[in-house]
């Protein structure tokens, strides 16, 4: 564990396994320790969630966290957003039938990545954290990744605050230099579960 940098009671050992992968120090880019940990420890929950029971298991458990950066805009220096960089190699149980990587897959990759820099935003301004839940996600294909491929899931927040979140993905297929997809994520406050 990272000195100085607190993870919530309870954790699990198998999540702190899986934090120590996505641990702040390993983590490049200038946000806190504090918010790379608050980031670091919800990739550690969403992996073991998707190793118990969840969507894409196979594909979750491969992302690595590489960057978390908080900066100002760049339209508008006096505001800020945060930014997030992922990496997973495109394997086999990620394709379609013509053996590049799904269309559902990407967006997964989306989903997941873009609701990060809203996570760091929230957790930078209010010390919470909250994700939010998803309204909608948009996405435009451009040119397919093949299996073997880096993908680089790059993502920001646009904004946040308010009954609403969004932020805006690209995926890259590093490799060959070329954008995959590119999406924007509409979130808004919210509690999962049923209401009773």
């Amino acid at each position: 564990m990272q000195p100085g940098v607190s993870v919530t009671p309870g954790l699990s050992e198998a999540l702190l396994e899986t934090y120590e992968r996505a641990a702040p120090g390993s983590v490049g880019g200038n946000a806190s320790e504090e918010t790379k940990g608050k980031l670091a420890e919800a990739v550690a929950q969403w992996h073991h969630t998707l190793t118990h029971n969840g969507y894409a298991a196979s594909t979750g458990k491969r992302c690595k966290l590489v960057e978390v950066s908080i900066q100002g805009k760049s339209e508008e220096p006096s505001r800020k957003e945060a930014k997030i960089v992922a990496e997973v190699t495109a394997t086999g149980d990620m394709v379609n039938g013509y053996g590049t990587v799904h269309g559902g897959c990407i967006i997964f990759l989306i989903d997941v990545f873009s609701s990060l820099p809203v996570i760091a935003m929230n957790f930078d301004q209010t010390k919470n954290g909250d994700a939010g839940l998803s309204s909608s996600i948009n996405t435009i294909y451009h040119a397919p990744a093949p299996v073997g491929a880096t993908l680089r899931i790059v993502a920001w927040s646009t904004t946040v605050g308010g009954r609403t979140f969004s932020s805006r993905a690209e995926v890259w297929d590093a490799t060959n230099r070329r954008l995959v997809a590119s999406g924007t994520h509409v979130k808004m406050k919210g509690r999962m579960g049923p209401r009773l």
